[in-house]
């Protein structure tokens, strides 16, 4: 009876994550890595949604999208009004934060928030070439924005686009540029879903032993991220 049940169990994790992966706008090899990378969805259960359980997460909640609405309404700021179109955006309501974001530029064109926000969700409606040339309009004039994260859009929206060499090109250049331990990471998994292998382990290695030598506080901080290169550098 278990041995019926569990092949089941397993596709249905498999394809929780997938859908976890869509939702969240992750790089789109996790789907490869995910299904056909050995023990590849433990590998991003630990990595990212596992964070959605820590109970923190339970008393610092965000406000809700109806709170936000009102405090746009009541307020109508520029900050307010960004905050309101992130929160739909987060509920899949794309079309209406795309809206609010152009709303915004029509009176203040360099809003790097408004900027970002409509760069995602022209990525999330498909609109990938659009999306793209802003995100890497960000990554020359604002490289560091975001905490870097806009290079980790840029490569996931050329991945989706089926610019591969560009994704790969794209980290490969944050990385050189801030080599932390989930972008090493993430360009590792680029180079292994496309078969990349030995320069795959470069990264891999020269990584761990970056991390390793790293102050406590920073181990602490990328321990996901490494304990995922340790698994796949013992593949």
């Amino acid at each position: 009876m278990v041995s019926r049940v569990l092949p089941i169990l397993l596709l249905i994790f498999k394809v929780w994550l997938l859908v976890d992966v869509h939702k969240k706008r992750r790089p789109q090899y996790w789907f490869f890595i995910i299904f056909f990378v050995p023990f590849g969805d433990v590998v991003y259960f630990f990595l990212h949604k596992v964070k959605d359980f820590k109970l923190k997460s339970l008393f610092n909640a965000p406000p809700s999208l109806a709170e936000v609405e009102y405090r746009y309404q009541t307020t109508p700021s520029a900050n307010n009004q960004i905050l309101y179109a992130n929160a739909l955006f987060d509920t899949s309501r794309c079309d209406d934060a795309l809206w609010h974001y152009n709303a915004v530029l029509e009176k203040d064109g360099e809003n790097l928030e408004a900027i970002y926000g409509k760069s995602v969700c022209l990525v999330e409606k498909g609109q990938l070439a659009a999306g793209i040339a802003i995100l890497q309009q960000l990554t020359d004039q604002n490289p560091g924005y975001r905490d870097y994260q806009v290079w980790m859009d840029l490569a996931n929206a050329q991945w989706k686009h089926g610019q591969q060499e560009d994704c790969l090109n794209t980290l490969r250049k944050l990385v050189r540029m801030r080599a932390r331990t989930d972008h090493q990471l993430a360009l590792a998994q680029g180079l292994e879903a496309t078969g990349r292998h030995e320069e795959s382990l470069q990264v891999i290695n020269k990584a761990l032993s970056e991390y390793d030598h790293s102050p406590s506080h920073t181990q602490k901080l990328y321990r996901a991220s490494a304990k995922s290169l340790r698994a796949m550098q013992n593949r």
